[in-house]
């Protein structure tokens, strides 16, 4: 880690608000001190000063929903080196940390294997660990995971997750869709082992996503999408997330989410309880095009998103900072509200006590960006990293 970085010149957003401060010291990747430097002057003491020039310092972004990057989808990482590769596309978007997705696939799990053998050091962002997507999920409401990594009616779920929680020591999130067998009983089961229990992939009514928040479940996976929709008489589960004050994320590319209806979405459940993601397939920050998927097959990027050839959304191709610029095209928030979409509020969800905040004693994540979320420099724990 580097020691005696100072940023300097920097309009600095610390997390939750603009400060008055313009100069942030970092010692061993963490942060020293927020002061306001006066103009000409230098920190002393510090090795390494990057002059921001009057662009917008920020806690570094937090993708805690995410499949891939530089080609490589999180179901085929073999080694720590893909992780790598992976980890260095995040930062050219200004992401510091990341939660992998991924689906449940017997056998030792080779992206568990390949996290692990990183050491905590990344050429980019911070893999904090994975985000199972089922395998407890309504196979009516799967969108793109193939049936393979759904678990079966009949079964003993129960036991089949103590497995998994054995075998997975990366897992920080699950989804679960509460209307299957023993649903509940699940939801707990995350609950008492500090894993995020997300509804989604879900067929739910209103009343029985009470009962799965009664029983834990603390978030939404990527509302609105995979799930089953809102209606005047069957509220559905997004109506009992907004009455329970869930937690829920947003992907901004204009194919999962209209405007209006994100627009919508952050009004009603509050750009506080929510987390920009980007859903991410292997080909993020891809041209529109076709191409070949190891996973998905045969894709077409179109505006952002990924299709098979039938039209069937498959994830986003969206970068973070576009979809925060997307953001403020459309008007659905405010730019603070942006900004804590993708730093503190993200690191709150996860329960993340050192990252999301530009305050002293915090992890030195950092990105400089524009009014337009440019990136411009990207920090990860005191050091920056190419772009």
């Amino acid at each position: 880690m580097a020691a005696g970085l100072a940023v300097i010149n920097a309009v600095i957003f610390d997390g939750k608000k603009f400060t008055r401060g313009n100069c942030v010291t970092v010692e061993n990747g963490i942060i020293r001190a927020v002061t306001a430097l006066k103009r000409g002057k230098k920190p002393a003491g510090s090795s390494v000063i990057i002059d921001a020039g009057g662009k917008i310092l920020c806690p570094g972004f937090i993708d805690m929903h995410t499949h891939g990057a530089d080609g490589i989808d999180s179901m085929r990482v073999m080694t720590g080196k893909d992780i790598m590769k992976i980890s260095a596309a995040y930062a050219k978007c200004g992401v510091t940390s990341a939660l992998l997705a991924c689906f449940y696939k017997k056998g030792k799990s080779r992206l568990d294997e390949a996290v692990a053998s990183c050491g905590g050091k990344f050429d980019g962002a911070r893999i904090l660990g994975t985000y199972m997507e089922g395998p407890f999920i309504n196979m009516e409401k799967r969108g793109m995971i193939g049936k393979k990594f759904i678990f079966p009616a009949g079964g003993h779920p129960e036991k089949f997750l103590g497995k998994i929680m054995s075998e997975r020591k990366t897992l920080r999130a699950m989804t679960v869709a509460p209307e299957m067998d023993r649903g509940f009983r699940i939801i707990k089961y995350l609950k008492k082992h500090s894993v995020i229990a997300a509804v989604g992939h879900t067929n739910s009514g209103y009343e029985t996503t009470l009962e799965a928040i009664a029983a834990g479940a603390l978030h939404v996976t990527h509302v609105f999408n995979a799930m089953r929709g809102f209606h005047h008489r069957e509220p559905g589960p997004f109506m009992a997330a907004v009455e329970k004050g869930l937690t829920a994320e947003i992907i901004c590319d204009g194919a999962h989410l209209h405007p209006a209806a994100l627009k919508l979405v952050v009004k009603v459940i509050g750009a506080e309880n929510l987390a920009i993601i980007t859903d991410s397939t292997a080909m993020l920050g891809y041209p529109d095009g076709k191409y070949n998927s190891v996973v998905c097959g045969k894709i077409i990027i179109k505006g952002g998103a990924a299709y098979n050839n039938d039209g069937v959304l498959l994830g986003s191709c969206t970068p973070m900072n576009a979809m925060m610029r997307n953001m403020k095209k459309w008007g659905a928030a405010s730019f603070v509200e942006i900004l804590r979409m993708a730093s503190y509020n993200p690191a709150r969800i996860l329960g993340l006590k050192d990252a999301g905040r530009i305050k002293t004693g915090s992890r030195a994540d950092f990105a400089l960006i524009d009014d337009e979320f440019n990136i411009y420099q990207t920090i990860v724990s005191g050091v920056p990293v190419e772009i």
